[in-house]
């Protein structure tokens, strides 16, 4: 149904632009359902996709008076998204829509608006907070590259001028010995000649006795035939016996030297020394874990050792170290069974005893590595973190810093790889804690 509106001025209405044009082209009908503008093309795509549509002259849309009848706008029909003048409502053309008043329309509206530039603003505060976290990140991680940089080049700096120190006192320790033992043999060789010397000049008189033919004379002769004992017994042995006690002497002194070139890189954090007398604790072992005379393995027993109870004493599977930990740094290694189900971790001493949320990983006190079925995985709270499918790895590492909160395991296969690290605020000592299931064993060495 088409209407018209001639009054318009001929000049104004070429004022009016299609709505979905990009460019400016001029519309030839104006939408009152659609409240759009259309051009010639336009208009075509709009006839045929609708049908009872108003369509007049172009207008202005930005109008709020209705031109079929001249009325302000003073409703709102939600469904057709269009506002509308009450005649137009008794015509009927919104029946059975959804319609309000322009007021209550503009409230909700208003209301709408709010509320999403609320939720927009709230998030945009987020996503501010998170990037400025983002750049405080960066800047941690790159000045903390940077400090690593500078502590890593000092650290080889100073072992480079350690060792070249230690290259020139074990190279003169060997210059020495050589011109030691070079002075002997040349003394040994002197002595040698000498006695060479003596043998030449014995031989050559026994040589003329030899060819003596008148046996008055020969039996007349007197000619000492002893050999006297060499004042030098085996001289070369002993000039070997002296090299190899100087290279056994020299290969000690080099791994001593060593040894504390690598402690005073410990001291400055960049070497990680295994813990020392790192021991399983008996009063703490179930009655099925049996423990090993140094009390650093533990496997699963098969029979009830029939411990005495005790409050510290665990129902099944488990053991504690008799060692703990509440500040610093500590690294220590441990081996285990490639097939079998263990988990090695640290625990609150406080740690409940019996049931399953005693088990190391099972709860918000403990962190371990578990190896289920030749699956490694994470274990904390009982939330399980897949690390490797298979592994038939038998050698691990475990690094505790207790103050950063972060426990750390690595793989110690044909070369080292980093498996997984808890973050976490430490509150109370760690125990290593070790589980065996089974057939299963855990050796702790340190």
């Amino acid at each position: 149904m088409e209407n018209s509106a001639s009054s318009l001025p001929e000049q104004r209405l070429a004022d009016i632009i299609c709505t979905y044009c990009d460019i400016s082209v001029q519309a030839v009908k104006t939408c009152l359902l659609c409240e759009a503008s259309l051009c010639d093309n336009h208009l075509i795509a709009h006839n045929s996709k609708t049908e009872g549509h108003t369509l007049i002259d172009p207008i202005n849309l930005c109008k709020q008076t209705c031109l079929l009848h001249n009325e302000s706008f003073s409703l709102y029909c939600s469904d057709d998204k269009v506002c509308f003048c009450f005649s137009c409502y008794l015509t009927g053309e919104h029946s059975n829509h959804h319609v309000e008043s322009m007021e209550a329309a503009l409230t909700k509206k208003k209301d709408q608006i709010r509320n999403a530039l609320e939720n927009v603003t709230f998030k945009r505060k987020q996503v501010e907070r998170r990037s400025k976290d983002m750049y405080h990140q960066k800047r941690d991680i790159v000045e903390t590259a940077a400090g690593l940089i500078i502590r890593i080049s000092d650290v080889f700096r100073d072992l480079r001028a350690q060792l070249e120190a230690l290259e020139n006192k074990v190279l003169r320790k060997v210059f020495r010995q050589k011109e030691l033992a070079l002075q002997k043999v040349s003394h040994l060789i002197m002595e040698l000649e000498k006695e060479k010397d003596k043998l030449s000049k014995k031989m050559h008189e026994i040589e003329e006795l030899f060819y003596i033919t008148n046996p008055t004379v020969l039996l007349k002769a007197e000619v000492d035939l002893t050999m006297e004992e060499s004042a030098e017994n085996n001289p070369t042995d002993d000039v070997q016996v002296m090299a190899g006690h100087d290279e056994v002497f020299i290969s000690v002194t080099l791994q001593k030297k060593l040894e504390n070139i690598m402690s005073s890189q410990a001291a400055r954090g960049l070497y990680v020394q295994e813990e020392s007398d790192l021991r399983l604790d008996e009063d703490t072992a179930s009655s099925d874990v049996a423990l090993s005379g140094d009390m650093k393995s533990a496997t699963c027993s098969l029979i009830n050792l029939l411990r005495p109870e005790s409050p510290a004493r665990f129902y099944n599977y488990q053991v504690l170290s008799t060692k703990s930990f509440q500040s610093g740094h500590h690294y220590w290694v441990f081996e285990c069974s490639k097939d079998r189900y263990w988990r090695v971790g640290v625990t609150y001493g406080s740690v409940k005893r019996m049931g399953y949320e005693s088990w190391v990983g099972n709860n918000k006190k403990s962190w371990c590595l578990r190896r289920f079925n030749r699956k490694l995985s994470a274990l904390h709270g009982s939330q399980d973190n897949v690390l490797l499918p298979s592994s038939l790895c038998q050698r691990f590492g475990v690094h505790l810093d207790y103050e950063a909160g972060r426990l750390s395991f690595y793989q110690l296969d044909k070369s080292v790889a980093h498996l997984h690290t808890f973050r976490a605020s430490f509150t109370e000592p760690l125990h290593v804690a070790c589980w065996v299931w089974w057939g299963g064993w855990i050796t702790v060495r340190s």
